[in-house]
This record gives C-alpha cells, structure tokens and sequence, in this order.
C-alpha cells in the first residue's frame, strides 16, 4: 500500500527520512517513480555501509563471504559498534561488518545476544537460517550498488533533512523508530516522545507530502491522536509482533490526496 501513495502523491523527490535498511529507497529508486531519491539516516555507520556498497561493491561483497558466521564474531561486531573502535576498521571492513549485524539480529540489539543463529524448518520441510542467507546477501551488494548510484545519501538529523528537503513536490517517508520504552535498546540512537512530537509538528508545516507509519499503539497517546484525526489513516494488515507480546497493528498517515483512506478498529 505504501507505493500505491508514493505514486499517487504527485511528488518528483523521495526522501526516506529515516533509512534505516534502505528497503523502501531501493525499491522506489528501482521503480524509477521520482526525479530525485534521497536515503536519509542519522546513524553514520548506516549511510557510511551504502556509500561503500555504491563505491566498493566488490570489496564488500568478497569480505561479507569471507565472515565467519559465528556468535562470537557477532557479538565482536557488535562491542567494536558499541564502543566506537569499529570506526578505525577499513571501509569495507565495516560495511560488511555492518551487513552482517543487522542481518544477524533485530536492527543490531547491540546490548543483546542474537538468537539467529540457529535453523528453523519451515512447513514445506526445508530448513531456513540466516547464515545460510549470507552468500546471497553478498552477490546481492553487487546489484545494490547500480541501484545506490542514483540515491543521495544523507547523514542528518531527521529535522534537518525535512527542513533541507521540504517543497511542493517533495514526498517525505517517515518510518520512526519505535517510542515504547522496550525498544529503546534496539536502536543507537534514542527516539523519545519529545522527538516524536517534533516529527509530528515538522509534518504539519510542511510544504509537502509526507506519508508516515506507526503502529495503531501509537495512538493511544494524546498528541499523536490530535494530529492523526486531521488526515487520512489507513491500517494495514500487518502487525508487528515478536514471542513475547504483539506490539500493534502497522497505520500509514498521509496527506496524499485522491485516495479514501480509513482507519479500521
């Protein structure tokens, strides 16, 4: 449903505000649907693994094949994030390492030991891993980086990318990290309640499209309740959930004209 608003909000640029993996980038960049197509994120070792994937595809390719694909070597990755040394790692050192952190792990939980290691069988009796996933990941850079070419990659703040960004023919992709106090710990860099309340405010004065995406959680709180009721709310029908407690069901904001959109409750 998102690229059925993206191409119905009339914008020549795209700017996904906050990143994060890139998946909605690469796909709109793929399509070819704006002019102009900007990846934004405030974590420096996120937009820092796609200039080196768009520079150096090969040299990230070949050193993603050569990673152990161990608990050992992912919790290494994940101390050298933690504590900063993994800056001093060459370039395509770390975009790999980078990879092979998120991949391994829910959006890096650097503070925690990932749980995907192990191999599940699916219904149809295959069997499905992670590190099984590695050697594809790492022909994929190849193809990523033809497609990254074309993207600006930005390392902002996410005010600073919308007030640099804002025009009438700009469409915003906002997809916030999660507020609730227990994701904090999956993310390096904190999104509170303030920042939430900031995006809020930024969206409604912009000159804009802006398509933004929460969990029906979210509206349980005051502010985002009085700022959801003056535009169009579609839920989708996908949650978000791990073992332990299902965190809501997706909601995409917009104020992409031309569509009726609803919330279902």
């Amino acid at each position: 449903f998102e690229m059925q608003l993206f191409s119905r909000s009339g914008a020549a640029h795209f700017v996904e505000v906050f990143g994060g993996s890139g998946v909605a980038t690469y796909h709109v960049a793929v399509r070819g649907m704006f002019k102009t197509v900007v990846y934004n994120d405030v974590d420096s070792l996120l937009t820092d693994a796609f200039l080196t994937i768009r520079d150096a595809p090969q040299e990230v390719a070949w050193r993603l094949l050569m990673t152990p694909c161990s608990r050992r070597y992912w919790q290494r990755v994940a101390r050298a994030v933690k504590t900063g040394e993994i800056r001093y790692w060459t370039r395509a050192d770390r975009a790999a390492a980078v990879i092979f952190y998120h991949h391994m792990s829910i959006n890096g939980a650097a503070n925690r030991t990932s749980s995907f290691f192990g191999a599940r069988v699916r219904e149809d009796g295959t069997v499905a891993s992670r590190c099984g996933e590695l050697a594809a990941v790492a022909a994929a850079v190849i193809d990523w980086a033809a497609v990254w070419r074309a993207i600006v990659i930005e390392n902002l703040d996410f005010r600073d990318a919308i007030k640099k960004y804002d025009s009438e023919k700009t469409l915003f992709y906002c997809d916030p990290p999660y507020v609730a106090e227990r994701w904090g710990r999956y993310y390096r860099h904190q999104f509170e309640h303030k920042d939430l309340q900031y995006l809020l405010t930024l969206l409604r004065s912009i000159k804009g499209r802006f398509v933004l995406k929460l969990t029906d959680r979210n509206l349980k709180y005051d502010y985002v309740r009085n700022f959801v009721k003056h535009y169009a709310v579609e839920a989708l029908n996908v949650r978000v959930s791990n073992k332990r407690k299902d965190e809501g069901r997706i909601v995409l904001i917009h104020n992409v004209p031309g569509l009726d959109a609803w919330l279902r409750t």
